[in-house]
């Protein structure tokens, strides 16, 4: 590779988005096929653990990342000069789950149990702590009740169980997503778990297991209601990779939307591609996400997308997980998708 190439480096969040369909369908890898002077690579085929950890950390120069918005909004907030070029809103489950002889169906009767919430000992960012807490917190307060009415109980996970959790091998969830958050649960050391994160987890711990659903964010009526570490995705890039390759930047986004629409027009190959990211069942990707697959990879700035990040960075500073407030439409630049829109 000669001095003059330039180094791009993708990474995303093993839900759908349309920056993963988009490398399924070697469309990026097309872009740049006849050009010499840019060389494409997948954050997660490093074995660098620092450059590893830019997908949470965004140190990484040349860096594009689609993935939840807690690690972009605590990595903001301590001082990277970070933009947000696009917005998605996944649209499946976050939920709350009991085993079925529980007798625990309604978020009325969670009063008194026990809520599992895993502390991720030793991560760069805990947000499958935040995002369990958050989806809790929406079915306590949908009951009239709160944190009080209830006990976490909260244990730490090893430092190698957090990175396993935290390193997305490939894209693919791993498998210590379910053991760690069901064996207590099938233990009988609590009452409910939460899906821990959104979409395909949900429905395949209920085919596995029979677990209920006791309560689903996705179902309340106010999207700003349902933030959440998926609601909205984040597509960020550093400052200077805007200064320094805009062009590319754009190139790039206009393959993302042509990949979003191709999901539109190939939905059941699009849940292949999904299914086959996540290590799921097809059937289990249609039930997570179903006709509302295109709206939740499809990217913009939509008001109510912008409202629930800027209400997801405020429930991170109340829970003094970020010291540093910041303004969010300061985040935003929306004239690189815009401009990928107007080329197309």
């Amino acid at each position: 590779m000669s001095d003059s190439t330039t180094s791009i480096y993708y990474t995303r969040c093993p839900i759908p988005t349309g920056l993963g369909i988009a490398v399924h369908l070697g469309l990026l890898k097309d872009e740049f096929a006849a050009d010499a002077h840019v060389a494409l690579h997948l954050l997660q085929a490093s074995d660098d653990p620092e450059r590893l950890n830019s997908h949470f950390s965004h140190a990484l120069d040349n860096l594009i990342r689609h993935g939840g918005n807690i690690p972009a909004i605590w990595t903001r907030a301590r001082g990277a000069d970070t933009r947000v070029i696009g917005l998605s809103f996944v649209r499946g489950p976050q939920a709350v789950l009991s085993l079925p002889q529980s007798g625990i169906t309604t978020p009325a009767d969670l009063k008194g149990k026990r809520l599992l919430l895993q502390r991720n000992g030793g991560g760069t960012i805990d947000f499958q702590y935040s995002t369990s807490r958050r989806t809790y917190e929406g079915a306590l307060r949908q009951a009239g009740l709160s944190f009080d009415d209830v006990t976490l109980v909260e244990p730490d996970l090893t430092p190698e169980r957090a990175a396993g959790n935290n390193r997305s091998a490939s894209g693919t969830i791993r498998r210590a997503w379910y053991t760690d958050g069901l064996a207590p649960l099938l233990r009988g050391e609590v009452d409910v778990i939460t899906s821990r994160t959104i979409g395909s987890p949900a429905p395949q711990l209920e085919f596995l297991f029979g677990l209920n659903r006791v309560f689903d964010l996705l179902d309340l009526p106010d999207e700003v209601q349902r933030a959440n570490n998926s609601t909205p995705l984040t597509l960020t890039v550093d400052v200077g990779f805007i200064e320094r390759h805009r062009d590319l930047l754009v190139r790039i986004l206009r393959r993302i939307l042509q990949a979003e629409q191709w999901a539109r027009d190939n939905h059941d190959e699009a849940v292949r591609f999904i299914a086959r990211e996540q290590a799921v069942a097809e059937q289990v990707v249609e039930s997570a996400f179903g006709s509302r697959l295109y709206d939740s990879i499809a990217l913009g700035f939509d008001e109510h997308y912008v409202a629930a990040l800027e209400d997801q960075k405020n429930y991170l500073l109340q829970l003094g997980y970020i010291d540093n407030d910041f303004a969010i439409e300061d985040w935003l630049d929306r004239s690189l998708l815009d401009e990928a829109r107007a080329s197309l």
